[in-house]
């Protein structure tokens, strides 16, 4: 299938950047949270849902990072810490996430504390995505 090209007519480059940024935020979600691995539980064939309990969901995910940019991988894995408050220390990251994720983002959590909270399928992603970073 050839790539979808849209136009947008009369709209600012900020704001498409921001409808941009909160749908990947979004789309980080809703892997994390495991909603596609859930609703392709509920679908199809036995034989396809034995296939979406096994390590099929981490290969998905691993095609799905590949094709991520470097700095798309960096907002991926700081998100991960955004989502269970982690305190960033560079403004940068403080500004983004008040930007795009919550206006009064004001993180608390150590970056200890947010790896106990943190589950273990959670983890292999961010393992995950550590690695394909550090290869770009």
């Amino acid at each position: 299938m050839p790539p979808r090209y849209y136009i947008f007519y009369n709209t600012p480059r900020e704001e498409l950047l921001r409808i941009y940024i909160k749908n990947f935020l979004n789309s980080i979600d809703y892997i994390i949270n495991k909603e596609w691995l859930e609703r392709n539980k509920n679908t199809g064939s036995p034989s396809d849902r034995n296939i979406v309990e096994n390590s099929y969901s981490m290969a998905d995910i691993n095609r799905l990072l590949k094709i991520l940019t470097k700095h798309e991988l960096s907002i991926f894995r700081n998100y991960m810490f955004a989502r269970h408050n982690y305190a960033f220390k560079t403004n940068t990251w403080i500004k983004f996430f008040s930007n795009y994720y919550k206006p009064d983002y004001n993180g608390t959590k150590t970056n200890d504390e947010v790896m106990a909270i943190m589950s273990e399928y959670e983890k292999s992603i961010l393992n995950l995505v550590i690695e394909i970073e550090n290869q770009k």
